[in-house]
């Protein structure tokens, strides 16, 4: 009996745990005609931050644009049974918010408008993403800010959540009290990406999960260490942020100087593919890179690989999940959102209504690749694994049989006379075959 108590205790905690796993998603309410409601890869993320409410009175009062109400949004989530919170600030919103925060009175009007906003528009929380306070006054207003709005929302309204995006190192940081704020917000979503950009004395990866011994900019790693270590915040308060975009500097070489930096989103990454961009890994840093030796130019951003080892990181070190911004940036057949979703799948025990697990999880990465692709199963038992790949015109361009792997990762290179294009890799495992597109660019 006392071993059948363990074990049904053990099956408890896994189901506990993935009924809280997050992937949360930023929706910006501009994204809306390039990634429309009902084409929102909803089976993947269990949450959308709807961004943003951007202004505040000088009363305390949000102010409601026109275009941010789109009921359909709504719907589209509460008919899947998942939630969505809306997002107040974002860079270079609430501009005046540090003087209304000062009084309580103006804060009764913020908290007061905000829930009333919610409650009116259907909306399941509240994320507040000030960029960013700056001073011990902001401090100690913001902390006084979220205990009344929390205890505002646990009097009237106690299933709306209350969370918060935060900066991902010290130089904002120093202006959140992590340690009192976590006994209010429900979990807070890591900014952990533009560790480089216009404002680096150099040109670096965007979001490194490791960080070479050659920069001190920061990475994922160092920004998870001083939230959990210095600033004593439980890692289930923490989902890790990824970024969809990256930056293109005006140099082929990392950590160099540069004069330009500009955002690239991930659904453009293609186009500079096409165009004969060199794809590169970084192994350090554990993310990708593009380099253009003529046009003196360096792209740094996350593909499909990278997104999954940041995904895994998250879970081997026990967050709360992944925050994406944002959602309208991935590719139109959501490779990165995907990545995401397959990853928890395949590397925890989760199995609820938001994150059903897959029984045979299939990925291709780099895709689009260049010379060679890695093919990743998870631990399906087989007896049988054979692959093929052909080009668009039916013809066998690759064949092998597998009876046994050391590895659940497959390397596929492709031979020096195969040309760019669009392939088919068929892949049967047992009796059950699949089949995957690869995009092919030298």
């Amino acid at each position: 009996m006392k071993k059948f108590i363990l074990i049904y205790l053990f099956i408890l905690l896994i189901f506990i745990k993935a009924a809280d796993y997050k992937i949360i998603g930023y929706y910006p309410y501009w994204s809306i005609y390039q990634l429309p409601p009902e084409n929102i890869k909803i089976q993947y993320i269990t949450h959308i931050n709807y961004a943003f409410i951007e202004k505040v009175n000088d009363n305390g009062k949000i102010i409601i644009s026109d275009n941010i109400i789109i009921p359909s949004l709504n719907n589209i989530i509460h008919d899947n049974n998942k939630k969505i919170l809306i997002s107040v600030g974002g860079w270079g919103g609430l501009i005046n918010f540090s003087n209304i925060i000062k009084k309580q009175k103006l804060r009764q009007n913020f908290i007061n408008s905000i829930i009333n906003f919610c409650i009116d528009y259907d909306f399941d929380g509240i994320d507040i993403d000030w960029e960013f306070p700056s001073s011990n006054s902001d401090k100690e207003n913001l902390t006084l800010l979220i205990k009344e709005l929390k205890s505002k929302i646990n009097e009237e309204y106690p299933e709306l959540l209350l969370t918060m995006a935060i900066p991902n190192g010290g130089y904002y940081g120093q202006w959140f009290d992590y340690e009192k704020l976590q006994e209010h917000i429900d979990w807070f979503n890591l900014m952990s990406y533009d560790y480089h950009g216009s404002w680096s004395s150099h040109s670096g990866h965007n979001a490194p999960l490791y960080a070479p011994s050659n920069c001190y900019d920061g990475s994922i790693s160092q920004s998870i260490e001083y939230l959990i270590k210095q600033r004593k915040l439980s890692p289930q308060k923490l989902v890790l942020g990824v970024p969809f975009y990256g930056k293109k500097f005006n140099t082929d070489k990392l950590y160099t100087s540069f004069s330009e930096c500009s955002g690239v989103l991930y659904r453009d990454i293609i186009t500079y593919l096409n165009k004969g961009w060199k794809y590169n890994w970084d192994d350090i840093s554990k993310v990708p890179y593009l380099t253009n030796t003529s046009e003196n130019a360096l792209i740094t951003y996350d593909d499909s690989l990278s997104i999954a080892i940041k995904t895994k990181y998250a879970i081997d070190n026990q967050l709360n999940g992944v925050m994406i911004w944002a959602l309208n940036q991935d590719s139109d057949n959501s490779i990165l959102l995907s990545s995401i979703y397959n990853t928890i799948t395949n590397n925890t025990s989760l199995k609820n209504k938001n994150i059903m697990a897959q029984k045979i999880a299939l990925k291709i990465f780099p895709n689009p690749c260049n010379k060679f692709c890695y093919i990743s199963l998870n631990d399906y038992k087989y007896n049988l694994l054979k692959i093929n790949i052909y080009n668009i015109n039916g013809q066998n361009i690759f064949s092998k049989s597998y009876s046994a792997l050391h590895s659940n990762i497959i390397k596929i290179n492709f031979n020096n006379d195969i040309s760019s294009g669009i392939y088919f890799l068929k892949l049967q495992i047992n009796n059950k075959i699949f089949h995957k597109k690869i995009t092919l660019i030298k």
